[in-house]
């Protein structure tokens, strides 16, 4: 298992957008007098210590030209009688079918409710409030606004979460096809500038190959030694040619890590700008030095933190294939890193899961020894089945943590995990049998499964193995929307779904498996 360097600790994470740019928020109103009462209402106003900027339209014509000259308004009042006598509701439409703008929250109000009939309105029209203009005073305008706003911003927040935890995955299989340190730190530092959406320049430093053999782990007193032979190996930005400015940083990262006394953490230095350690096993590797032009949100330094994770995991992969190329045994440990890390990243949203992941491990690779396959085919499966649910990580935690019964649009969201966890781990060699598993593990026996439908034998094994382990832990696992079945409940079920979700043979496998006190062992011992 691959031991990650970097700690808790460092410097502070603190909001990706400075305090004096505002919340911009559009109006949309043929009345001045409205207009006018809006911005007075209005000119005060801050949240989470921004203010608010308002851009008028007396039109849905002069408000889709706005729109489609400017970006990132947070919130729209419209009204819904303009031009036509339902202009506001074509601009609606306009906003969430034309632009695909589902982030920005709209606020229908109107002076004529008779218009535009308040269900009508609501369940025809994706809307997020409707207010009749006699019953929006200065204080509900004001806390209208408010709770539109902190809708706003908590959607994007999601949407950053996930945006950057799909990019370190998408990262990840490009680290394990290098093929020499070269090629590793140019390939890094250019994938770190697609991990976190903003521009910067940096430069990656680590060992010289030729000191490589005095790099020492925290328990060691020589440490210093290594930080003392760090050089400079590739940049970006400012610091591509600039070797004065490379040196000058250079020996600021090694004074801090030197600082921190082997206790190597993410830190960010006076300057605002974020030192990574990147390691694994206990050794220090390398340092990234990033120069960004934000600060640093707590997001952002999660992601960095498992990016350099993967870094470490990665560059003692490429050691152990320039040592032992020719070492299956080490090849194969070094693709089960790769393997490995893509799991913790994926499961980086539920503790919970990281259980889970290793129950179906067990369990997966128990109901294959029963089918007499390979010990080495056993194991392989085991070990890519952790990546079964590897699509999850778009989904959006409302849907995926929901603690209710899933309407039919958010359950055609979740269904499409299976494609996008194909989708990341691509049709190479290494991870072939991990694409299959994300891929098929939702088909079923008798075709009524998704993605493809795919009936019986054209299903390959190993996902029908992980479709009984996964079906089993669900249903014997608390969960937001569901109480824990008992084992043996859980057992009948299987027994009875036989023919139908499940290939009978696998069934009968995992009915072995139970029999011989396997599954309890395997819930005991991982909890």
């Amino acid at each position: 298992m691959v031991k990650k360097i970097i700690r808790k600790g460092g410097g502070q994470a603190s909001d990706a957008v400075p305090k004096s740019i505002p919340w911009r928020v559009l109006v949309v109103d043929d009345d001045p007098d409205i207009l006018n009462l809006t911005r007075i209402s209005l000119s005060d106003f801050h949240f989470d210590g921004r203010p608010v900027e308002l851009c008028m339209a007396t039109s849905g014509t002069e408000a889709q030209k706005i729109l489609h000259e400017q970006q990132s308004f947070a919130v729209a009042f419209i009204d819904v009688v303009m031009e036509t006598p339902d202009a506001g509701l074509q601009l609606v439409k306009f906003i969430r079918d034309t632009l695909k703008d589902k982030a920005i929250r709209l606020v229908i109000r109107t002076g004529q409710p008779g218009m535009a009939p308040e269900r009508i309105v609501i369940d025809t029209y994706d809307i997020d409030d409707y207010k009749e203009k006699t019953e929006l005073t200065a204080w509900k305008l004001y806390t209208t606004l408010r709770s539109s706003i902190k809708s706003y911003r908590d959607l994007m927040a999601v949407e950053y979460n996930r945006m950057g935890l799909a990019r370190i995955l998408e990262a990840a299989p490009e680290f394990y096809r290098y093929r020499s340190l070269e090629q590793f730190l140019d390939g890094v530092l250019h994938q770190m500038s697609t991990i976190l959406p903003s521009n910067y320049s940096g430069f990656l430093v680590g060992t010289h190959e030729n000191v490589s053999a005095i790099i020492a782990s925290p328990m060691e007193t020589n440490t210093c030694r290594v930080l003392e032979n760090m050089q400079v190996r590739c940049g970006l930005g400012r610091f591509a040619t600039d070797v004065a400015a490379q040196n000058k940083v250079l020996q600021r990262c090694i004074q801090i890590l030197h600082d921190q006394a082997e206790n190597y953490a993410l830190t960010i230095d006076e300057f605002g700008n974020v030192i990574t350690p990147v390691g694994s096993q206990g050794q220090l590797f390398g340092v990234v030095y990033l120069e960004l032009n934000r600060s640093l949100t707590a997001e952002d330094r999660q992601f960095l933190e498992i990016f350099a994770m993967q870094c470490g995991a990665a560059l003692e992969n490429l050691q152990l294939f320039g040592q032992l190329e020719n070492s299956r045994n080490q090849l194969q440990l070094a693709h089960r890193h790769a393997i490995y890390m893509l799991a913790v990243a994926s499961e980086y949203k539920d503790k919970e899961t990281g259980n889970h992941i290793q129950r179906i491990a067990h369990y997966t690779r128990a109901i294959a020894e029963h089918l007499s396959l390979p010990v080495e085919e056993c194991a392989e499966i085991a070990i890519a089945s952790v990546l079964h649910d590897l699509g999850k990580i778009s989904i959006p935690d409302a849907i995926l943590h929901k603690p209710g019964r899933l309407s039919a649009e958010e359950f055609a969201i979740i269904r499409t995990h299976c494609m996008l966890g194909s989708k990341i781990l691509g049709d190479t060699h290494g991870f072939r049998l991990a694409h299959d598993i994300a891929l098929q593990h939702h088909e079923k026996w008798d075709g009524s499964g998704y993605p493809a439908g795919l009936r019986g034998v054209e299903i390959a094994l190993p996902a029908r193995i992980v479709a009984v382990a996964d079906v089993f832990d669900a249903l014997v696992s608390e969960r937001p929307y569901k109480q824990a079945w008992s084992v043996e409940a859980a057992v009948v079920e299987i027994e009875n779904q036989a023919h139908r979700h499940f290939d009978p043979e696998v069934v009968r496998a995992f009915l072995a498996v139970h029999a011989s006190g396997q599954l309890d062992r395997i819930r005991a011992e991982i909890g």
